[in-house]
């Protein structure tokens, strides 16, 4: 007989971004009795989850680097919590697992999915730099690349799942209108100001009126009609090649740009240490509330989120009210234990 009813069905929108993968970090794999003396904390319709594989779990997925770093140190009672609530996401995967394989069982999808996988491999490497370096980060969180691949692959066969689950799931215009009346002030944006500067230091042992001729020159250019952002570019010493001398200030206008109007350039300034500058107003921004027409996608994808996350909870709520889930006393302890002050809260 299940005991999994005593306790609380983890759920929530984190939980649908971590059960279907929406959150790509490296993972281990993370269900299933593998041949380990580790100690069991829960069988799930046959199949253990042990306790080193949840410290993985924890570690190589749900933890940044940095709160790696810090996790030895939290003290006991709040990494109880969270592994308590990791075990419960745990549980809900190998339940969404094996309903995912059972329905595709035999019906090609896995070719298609350890392609993406793969892409998604390639990717990674790119990103890191090197397959070594991505290696080097996977180990960090105690995985192996094949702990990575195994767990994306599950995880985007939850995905297709439940995408098959909420089919019906739609949102509606008036819904969307309805959510930005009643969440106004969560799209009021404060007044912002964009300008460029191009910063033109002293060569050398130049003198402070050889640095303005250079700026007089470049000031020459701009009223010549040069795009300002490529000058910004190529003369700023402040900036990289790649960037173009765009700053962002809010609520006030830099004494630079006070006196300008949008599209306007300013003459040469003198600053300090030799240094002369260029400025330019780009556009003002002022304060209010964004048009609904600016947000709606974003409204009809926290709508969705919340919709994907209600529904998600449903079909776990029912796939454990059938499953066979048995803890043992450790398992039991750990969820008993739980205070309710997590790591990271």
């Amino acid at each position: 007989m299940s005991d999994c009813r005593k306790y609380t069905v983890w759920s929530g929108l984190t939980a649908f971004l971590l059960l279907t993968g929406m959150v790509f970090l490296p993972a281990p794999a993370v269900c299933g009795g593998g041949n380990n003396a580790e100690t069991v904390l829960v069988t799930v319709n046959g199949g253990t989850i042990t306790s080193g594989e949840l410290e993985r779990f924890i570690k190589g997925f749900l933890l940044s680097a940095e709160e790696r770093s810090q996790w030895d140190e939290a003290p006991e009672f709040e990494r109880a919590g969270f592994r308590s609530e990791a075990l419960q996401m745990m549980i809900d995967r190998h339940l969404l697992l094996a309903q995912a394989r059972e329905r595709f069982a035999g019906k090609g999808v896995n070719a298609h999915i350890d392609e993406t996988v793969e892409k998604m491999l390639s990717e990674m490497k790119e990103g890191a730099g090197s397959r070594v370096a991505l290696m080097e980060r996977m180990h960090e969180g105690g995985i192996t690349l094949n702990d990575w691949k195994r767990f994306q692959a599950d995880t985007m066969l939850i995905q297709s799942y439940l995408r098959e689950e909420i089919a019906g799931v739609h949102i509606r215009p008036a819904a969307m209108k309805e959510y930005y009346r009643r969440n106004n002030n969560d799209f009021r944006v404060p007044k912002k100001v964009y300008y460029r500067v191009i910063y033109i230091a002293p060569r050398g042992g130049e003198s402070q009126q050889e640095v303005r001729e250079r700026a007089e020159h470049i000031l020459e250019l701009v009223e010549r009609g040069y795009d300002f952002k490529e000058l910004a570019r190529r003369y700023c010493f402040v900036h990289d090649e790649d960037e173009d001398g765009l700053q962002v200030e809010e609520g006030r206008m830099h004494p630079w740009v006070s006196e300008l109007r949008p599209g306007e350039v300013s003459g040469v300034i003198e600053g300090r240490g030799g240094v002369c500058a260029i400025a330019k107003l780009e556009k003002i921004q002022p304060e209010g509330v964004l048009d609904f027409r600016e947000v709606q996608n974003a409204i009809r994808d926290r709508l969705w989120e919340e919709k994907i996350a209600g529904a998600q909870s449903r079909v776990v709520e029912k796939l454990r009210t059938e499953a066979e889930i048995n803890f043992t006393a450790e398992g039991r302890k750990l969820v008993e234990d739980d205070s309710g002050t997590h790591f990271r809260q």
